[in-house]
């Protein structure tokens, strides 16, 4: 496939250096669930994007097989979301251990509901 069919997967739709996570760290606006812990900030001025992921799985998910399936899994759910959703947002998944068990469509319920719910809180640009 294309890579611009995957809008999660060039490097502009990525969050890709400590600052750009630190800046998402220090003020976000935060759902946690038993799976994971998510993390939205708008994006900064100058940015255009349809949304931008970033993604920590530590060594307490799995090994490095369970971690990147669990990265994949998410990344695949990113791409899946609806641009009003995610839009102008930088977003940092977090993933707690049960990740590992945790089947797709679960996961995928789990994280729309969060960002929906997200979005609803999200101010409005005036």
């Amino acid at each position: 496939m294309e890579k611009s069919q995957h809008p999660a997967h060039g490097k502009k739709d990525r969050l890709t250096c400590k600052a750009e996570f630190d800046r998402v760290f220090a003020a976000p606006r935060k759902r946690v669930t038993r799976e994971l812990v998510i993390l939205t900030l708008a994006s900064p001025a100058g940015v255009e994007s349809e949304g931008r992921i970033g993604l920590v799985v530590s060594r307490k998910v799995g090994n490095a097989v369970h971690r990147n399936r669990g990265k994949r899994r998410l990344r695949e759910i990113f791409r899946k979301i609806p641009t009003e959703n995610k839009a102008g947002q930088d977003i940092v998944f977090i993933a707690r251990p049960c990740l590992r068990t945790t089947s797709f469509q679960h996961l995928e319920g789990v994280v729309t509901s969060a960002l929906a719910s997200l979005a609803m809180h999200r101010p409005q640009p005036s």
